[in-house]
């Protein structure tokens, strides 16, 4: 007799799906179907399978019993995240797809189609000797984005196929960048030549003649009015380069990426994000990372262009603490990662040549994340730091580090008008923490930044779920590693 029990949050047609093949191998193999026996879970509307087998065992067939075995193992061990939301009391946690994403409009007399095979439209790059079969996708794309940079904008629709990017591609304004169904963009390490190294990121939106140019863009005077668009399956893969990032943004507005899998990070980000003013990131997928040393690792990250935490350190940018504005961050999957969004500094301005206490803190203000599913982070999977007027509602997250008190669903700290309500926080040791924060390392000259909450604002924190959690409540401290005093806000369970 062997018992195996396939803990996974799968959907009912799924549950049928695992049934049905499970059937077919036990025939195959000549075993015999005791008994399976379904276990619904009410509360979180899930499927659990609990599935007895009795094997009868023939020597000849030893080899099908071990694939059958293998096979029983696989299902259980493959990771799941085909299920997007849940619902609980007429609510819907995680992704929402009923909620349309607005379609955006590509039209543009200046639309240009591309293959892997595409030469680029200024022929005089053909003639670099830098120009070869590891650099030749990258000379393609950047040459219409000069084009772009020219004329004004345009739209880039790149057709089916594997695309190796080595170096940055520069997004100028006004442009759209359309990923079609069956595009695969891999970051590329080889550049065939001597005169220049890989760079660390895939692209960058900024005007390409401004690249290497210092102190080029400062507020939100940067590239404005940029599209990156999937249409179908659509992948970005890191191939877990090291302290490589998918997409920069600095100092611009009015940008919006949609629609595209993003892959295998290792210590960067999928998505940088400083001094933005008016970005959305939606219907994407965010998946796997290699554990980075501290733990923040973000797919995406919001920072701030500052010498002394470090933050946003390209040439191109002035280092002039603008923070981001008004983000929209929703209907989005990350799976297997350091942490799904969040800001690991914070920055400050000195008055008088002094860093004051409640004086001169920078925030990040609006900014909204809704509708996304967080799944098996190593790490606090949202960490707000130093955010003004930020909405959290409507996430599922679930498998935080459930052996270790360190790590919460959500951690914040330096939050002004924090509205967390409505997420579903589920197999993890603290679902919710907010505390009194400070820089360590670098930044940490900056003075202790402390948070203010109105009384809605503690009435919606008590207006969460959690499942299967250590600590059913939400903590709430009001000194700098000081905890007697706390508040815990009991959730809903």
């Amino acid at each position: 007799m062997i018992e195996s029990l396939i803990n996974k949050k799968n959907s009912f047609l799924e549950s049928l799906s695992i049934m049905f093949v499970l059937r077919l191998t036990l025939i195959i193999t000549n075993c015999y179907l005791v008994d399976i026996n379904f276990y619904y879970y009410n509360k979180i509307n899930y499927i659990r399978i609990f599935i007895k087998l009795s094997i009868m065992i023939d020597l000849k067939i030893e080899s099908k019993i071990l694939i059958l075995l293998l096979l029983i193992l696989t299902i259980a061990s493959v990771p799941v995240y085909a299920q997007d939301s849940i619902s609980i009391n007429n609510s819907t946690y995680g992704i929402d797809y009923t909620q349309k994403t607005p379609q955006v409009n590509t039209s543009s007399q200046r639309t240009y189609y591309i293959t892997p095979y595409t030469k680029p439209c200024n022929k005089k790059i053909l003639k670099y000797n830098t120009y070869n079969k590891y650099t030749k996708n990258y000379y393609t794309m950047l040459s219409y984005m000069q084009k772009f940079e020219k004329y004004g904008g345009g739209t880039l629709i790149l057709k089916r196929g594997t695309y190796y990017i080595s170096n940055a591609v520069t997004i100028p304004s006004n442009v759209n960048l359309i990923f079609e169904d069956g595009v695969v963009i891999n970051k590329g390490t080889k550049t065939g030549t001597r005169k220049y190294k890989a760079a660390q990121s895939m692209f960058q939106l900024v005007q390409p003649s401004k690249l290497k140019k210092k102190n080029a863009y400062s507020g939100y005077n940067g590239v404005k009015n940029v599209n990156i668009i999937g249409r179908g399956n659509v992948v970005i893969n890191m191939r877990y380069i090291n302290k490589s990032t998918a997409i920069i943004c600095g100092h611009a507005k009015n940008i919006q990426i949609q629609g595209i899998t993003f892959r295998n990070m290792y210590t960067g980000h999928f998505i940088e994000v400083d001094a933005i003013n008016g970005m959305k990131i939606s219907n994407c997928k965010f998946i796997s990372s290699k554990r980075s040393a501290v733990l923040n690792g973000e797919a995406i990250n919001l920072d701030i262009p500052d010498k002394n935490t470090q933050g946003f350190n390209n040439i191109w940018s002035r280092a002039d603490k603008t923070p981001n504005n008004n983000i929209l961050i929703e209907n989005n999957l990350f799976y297997g990662l350091d942490r799904a969004i969040g800001s690991h500094k914070y920055s400050q301005w000195s008055i008088n040549g002094k860093y004051v206490t409640n004086k001169g803190q920078v925030y990040h203000k609006w900014i909204t994340i809704r509708n996304n599913r967080i799944i098996n982070m190593r790490s606090d999977p949202i960490h707000v730091l130093n955010w003004r007027n930020v909405v959290i509602t409507n996430n599922y997250i679930a498998n935080v580090v459930k052996n270790s008190h360190y790590y919460r669903g959500i951690l914040a700290g330096g939050a002004v008008n924090l509205t967390i309500k409505n997420n579903y926080f589920e197999n993890m040791y603290r679902p919710l923490e907010v505390m009194v924060t400070k820089n360590n390392g670098v930044g940490s000259m900056y003075s202790i930044t402390y948070n203010s909450l109105t009384r809605e604002n503690y009435a919606d924190i008590a207006n969460n779920y959690c499942y299967n959690v250590v600590e059913s409540y939400a903590r709430i401290s009001f000194g700098y590693r000081y905890y007697v005093n706390m508040v815990k806000l009991n959730l809903l369970t």
